[in-house]
């Protein structure tokens, strides 16, 4: 990877920068295949909502009374 590309994945933007909030990072882990686990216990696609027994807000299942 080219030097100047490390570099603009290294640092922050406007939209990433956590200003206030870097602490509530400091236990995340600093291995890039724990982190993608503990962001993809986080988040559940519209597709796999089922297997979780989840109804995602956008289906229209979720609109029903």
């Amino acid at each position: 990877m080219p030097l100047n590309s490390r570099a603009f994945y290294a640092t922050h933007s406007t939209y990433s920068d956590p200003g206030a909030l870097a602490h509530l990072y400091t236990d995340l882990p600093r291995d890039p295949t724990q982190l993608a686990r503990v962001t993809r216990d986080l988040l559940i696609h519209r597709l796999e909502a089922g297997f979780y027994d989840h109804t995602h807000p956008t289906h229209p299942a979720a609109h029903t009374p």
